[in-house]
């Protein structure tokens, strides 16, 4: 197991530097700064487009600066979704009746909110991003809908909303934490209660409102309360488990779409193996899957971890989170990008306020690259990056002029 990092400016290996662009030096890492001069007034804030951060090698920019309830939503934590150049994401809160909010932002600046979730029979509270099948947008709600178990929704990329889910407590599930994935003409998620054993199940769900359960989670050694977004391999399904396994650390399982037979392939064991995976989405990367957990490892600060989709889940934590510039506690899942995986960890980093870093999945090295914290910049990233023509998009949870949270892109030169 490796636990190195190197400080921001410092290229990992070949891939990192392709990454980076040429002539940077790696014996010469670049000072991380803190973030200054965001508007510090709530009409500066809701008005003004994109502000710019910029280091040595690397630039940020605040594409928008969330106010809260009521006029703008707070605290994403879903990951966002390009849909024709446009960026969409929901928020959990703000609003009105601070029930969460749907939103467009562009690259630009441009930032229009589209929806406020009422509760009922709407839904309210979406931890979740968006899936986009052929122009429609579609979600969940952790909470609302008519029984309060949260609900899945479509919305056009205009602002209208239409539910065609409601959860309930039983064997469907409820509340739902993680957004939904489009494979084929159907939509597949999880929800993070419910279920025969109340603690969570998969589902299958078209786009008119026929729900599948595929499995229910909490069996002998199964895992429990799914919150991470699905991927899927051919016809397998795969995903975590924040609670359960063996060591009631969390698991990582694989789930065929057809029949919903499910396999536990990794048990979380918390020290050193790493332990509760939350929000982020697994990622594929030449057939070995990469993902996070917020605890465990050598500091218990997080880990980086692969695993092989087979039935024998080959397992290896790569890297520890040590808690101090390299970040600690990741949520959000990883992204690939030019032979190198990106994500953020949520807390610590030279600011205390959380990381983004960049992972060489060759020599299991970790650079910090961005340091979020300094005031009234940032802080707290919860969702998954995405990547859009080189340049990174995320969200942090908190931070601002307002501390209701960020929409930021970032590149590094």
């Amino acid at each position: 197991m490796t636990s190195s990092y190197r400080f921001a400016g410092a290229c990992l290996s070949a891939a990192l530097l392709a990454a980076c662009g040429s002539g940077l030096s790696s014996s010469t890492p670049a000072a991380i700064g803190p973030e200054n001069g965001v508007q510090s007034s709530r009409a500066q804030a809701t008005r003004s487009g994109a502000h710019v951060v910029k280091r040595a090698l690397q630039t940020l920019t605040y594409l928008h600066t969330f106010t809260g309830y009521p006029a703008d939503g707070s605290s994403p934590y879903g990951a966002l979704i390009n849909v024709n150049g446009t960026l969409y994401g929901t928020t959990f809160g703000g609003g009105y009746p601070e029930a969460g909010t749907v939103y467009s932002v562009t690259a630009s600046g441009s930032y229009a909110p589209l929806y406020s979730f009422q509760g009922d029979p709407d839904g309210a509270q979406p931890y979740a991003g968006l899936a986009n099948l052929n122009g429609t947008l579609y979600g969940t709600t952790s909470y609302g809908g008519s029984s309060n178990g949260g609900a899945v929704y479509s919305m056009t990329t205009g602002g209208a909303e239409n539910v065609i889910q409601n959860f309930y407590a039983g064997s469907f599930g409820q509340n739902p934490s993680a957004g939904l994935l489009v494979a084929g003409t159907k939509l597949y998620g999880t929800a993070s209660s419910g279920g025969v054993y109340n603690t969570g199940a998969a589902f299958s769900i078209t786009t008119s409102g026929v729900e599948t359960v595929l499995h229910s989670f909490g069996g002998p050694g199964d895992g429990t309360k799914p919150t991470s977004p699905l991927i899927a391999i051919g016809s397998n399904l795969y995903g975590t488990t924040q609670t359960g396994g063996s060591n009631n650390q969390g698991t990582v399982y694989e789930i065929a779409k057809a029949s919903g037979h499910e396999t536990v392939l990794h048990s979380f064991g918390g020290y050193y193996d790493g332990g509760d995976p939350l929000y982020g989405r697994l990622v594929n990367v030449n057939g070995t899957l990469y993902g996070t957990t917020r605890g465990g490892g050598t500091t218990g600060s997080g880990t980086i971890y692969s695993i092989s989709p087979t039935s024998s889940g080959s397992y290896a934590a790569v890297y520890s989170f040590q808690g101090g510039p390299d970040g600690c506690n990741p949520v959000a899942g990883l992204v690939a990008y030019n032979g190198l995986l990106y994500g953020t960890a949520s807390r610590c980093g030279t600011y205390g306020r959380g990381t983004i870093f960049a992972f060489d999945p060759t020599s299991n090295a970790l650079t910090p690259i961005w340091a979020f914290g300094g005031s009234p910049g940032g802080a707290t990233p919860a969702a998954d990056l995405i990547v859009v023509h080189g340049t990174f998009y995320g969200t942090t949870n908190a931070g601002g002029p307002f501390n209701d949270g960020t929409v930021f892109s970032f590149v590094s030169n």
